[in-house]
C-alpha cells in the first residue's frame, strides 16, 4: 500500500470527522519556528475562542509539520518534515478512550492489514508530574489487553505528555496534558517504528501547574503516513517509500553507478533530501532566509544541505532545480500549494549560489 492509499484509507475511516483545510508551515501561535503540530493550533484556535470549545466539534487533518530539532537526528527513520493524519473530538461526554482505542486498532489491523502480533503498545502507567502523582492509565492498558496486544509496556513521564512549549519555547499555545498511547511496529530486524499516538487530554497548564480543562476529556488519535508505509511495503528506510525515494533518485542519479560510494554515502544522503525537502514546503509557505528566527532556522538547513552536497561532489546548481522540480510532480495533487515553487524558486537557487561561492 503506497502512502496515498493509505492518506486516503484514513480519510474514508474517519470520514464522520469533518475534515480541516490547511493552516500551513508559518503560524503566529508558533513565532520563533514553523508549525511542529497542526493539531495543536487547530485545538489552541478552538480552546481560544469561548463559543467553539463549548461545543461539540469533530475535526480530522491530513497535513505537514516540521520540527527543527528532528533536522539533526534524521536517520533512515526520522525525518524533520513529516506528513501527519490526526482525527480530534472535543466535548463529546460519548466520546471514550476505549472507544478511541479500539476505533485505531480495527483501522490498522481490519483496514490496513497490520498483525496484531506486529504491533507493541506503550501506555502511562503513572508517575509524579509536575509535583502531583497522576495514575496509571488502567484504561488504555485494559483496553490493548482485551484486544489481545502482547507486547504492552508502561512508561512514566514519557507517556505523560505536556504539550504547548513542547517544540518551541516562544509560543501562545494553551498546554494541555494528560496521558497518551504510543503504537509502534515491529519490524522483521527488531527495530520498533512509531506509527501512531493515541492522546486523552485531562488537564490544562498554568504556571507550571494543573489546572482544569475548560473542554470535557477528550481523545484524539493521530498516525505517521509516511512510517506507515515504510512498514507496510517493508522498506529499509522512510527514504524508500514511493514519494520520497523519487527524491533520493536524484541524489543517487549525481554519484552514478558507483553502489559503494552510495553506500557510504547514506547519512549525506539522507540528510540533503530531508533538508531540501523540508525547504521546499517551507519557501512554498511564505518562509524566506531573512534575519529573524524563522529565517535564521531556513538558512541553518540549507547550509547543511550545500555543505552534505559538497562531501558528495555534488556543486551544480542544476541539482537544485532538478530537485525542486520533482518536489512538485510528487506532491502538487495533495499540496497545491507547492506550485508556488515555480515562482518562489529562485529564493533558494540564489542562497544556494550564494552558499556555493562562499563555501
Amino acid at each position: 500500500m503506497i502512502l496515498e492509499d493509505i492518506i486516503k484509507t484514513f480519510r474514508e475511516y474517519y470520514k464522520e470527522f469533518p475534515v480541516k483545510e490547511r493552516i500551513g508551515l508559518i503560524n503566529p501561535e508558533f513565532p520563533d519556528t514553523f508549525t511542529p503540530s497542526v493539531g495543536a493550533v487547530h485545538l489552541d484556535r478552538i480552546l481560544k475562542d469561548e463559543k467553539q470549545y463549548k461545543k461539540t466539534t469533530k475535526y480530522s487533518i491530513a497535513d505537514v509539520c516540521y520540527r527543527d530539532f528532528d533536522a539533526n537526528l534524521v536517520d533512515r527513520d526520522r525525518l524533520s518534515l513529516f506528513e501527519m493524519c490526526a482525527a480530534f473530538e472535543i466535548n463529546n461526554p460519548n466520546s471514550t478512550l476505549e472507544d478511541s482505542i479500539e476505533k485505531s486498532y480495527k483501522f490498522l489491523t481490519d483496514h490496513l492489514g497490520i498483525s496484531k502480533q506486529k504491533l507493541v503498545v506503550t501506555y502511562f502507567c503513572g508517575g509524579r508530574v509536575l509535583n502531583k502523582e497522576v495514575p496509571e492509565n488502567n484504561i488504555s492498558k485494559a483496553t490493548w489487553e482485551k484486544l489481545g496486544i502482547k507486547k504492552l509496556v508502561g512508561f512514566k513521564n514519557q507517556n505523560f505528555l505536556l504539550s504547548g512549549n513542547e517544540y518551541a519555547k516562544n509560543t501562545s499555545v494553551i498546554q494541555v496534558a494528560g496521558p497518551r498511547d504510543e503504537i509502534f511496529y515491529e519490524l522483521d530486524d527488531g527495530r520498533l517504528i512509531e506509527i501512531g499516538t493515541i492522546q486523552y487530554l485531562i488537564r490544562e497548564i498554568s504556571y507550571n501547574a494543573f489546572k482544569p480543562l475548560r473542554i470535557s476529556p477528550s481523545p484524539s488519535v493521530a498516525y505517521g503516513p509516511e512510517r506507515l508505509a515504510m512498514c507496510l511495503n517493508n522498506s529499509k528506510s522512510i527514504f524508500d517509500i514511493n514519494t520520497i525515494k523519487q527524491l533520493k533518485e536524484i541524489v543517487e542519479n549525481k554519484l552514478g553507478e558507483d553502489n559503494y560510494k552510495i553506500g557510504l554515502s547514506q547519512k549525506s544522503i539522507y540528510k540533503i533530501v530531508d533538508h531540501l525537502r523540508a525547504i521546499n514546503f517551507l519557501v512554498a509557505d511564505g518562509a524566506s532566509f531573512t534575519g529573524d528566527q524563522r529565517g535564521v532556522r531556513l538558512k541553518a538547513l540549507l547550509s547543511r544541505v550545500v555543505s552534505e552536497a559538497y562531501k558528495l561532489d555534488i556543486t551544480d546548481i542544476d541539482f537544485y532545480k532538478d530537485f525542486i522540480t520533482k518536489t512538485i510532480e510528487v506532491y502538487k495533487e495533495r499540496f497545491p500549494h507547492l506550485i508556488n515553487l515555480e515562482d518562489k524558486k529562485n529564493i533558494i537557487l540564489d542562497r544556494v549560489e550564494s552558499k556555493r561561492t562562499t563555501s
